[in-house]
């Protein structure tokens, strides 16, 4: 859905011919929300946004097939996102 020429609600966008998208919510033209991510590499991020980026709670599956787990004291808005994988807090 369009609003004042950006995308608002929810919708999909694909990503050049490899199977990659986004899918989830839009705010004022960026992903915000809910939204799962399917990455060209085959790299799988479902969970929070906001304004486009990897944003609160939510899980990465790498290339490799490893999940982790995305938990909001790994996450400060403005700083890198952190994963989590078992213990601890890694560079996302």
């Amino acid at each position: 859905m369009w609003e004042n020429d950006s995308r608002e609600g929810h919708g999909i966008q694909f990503y050049g011919h490899g199977g990659a998208y986004y899918e989830g919510g839009w705010l004022m033209g960026l992903q915000s929300g809910w939204g799962r991510r399917l990455y060209d590499n085959g790299a799988f991020y479902e969970g929070g946004w906001w304004a486009g980026k990897r944003e609160g709670p939510g899980l990465f599956r790498t290339k490799e097939g490893d999940f982790f787990q995305v938990s909001p004291p790994c996450i400060r808005l403005g700083a890198v996102s952190k994963l989590r994988h078992l213990t601890g807090c890694l560079a996302g």
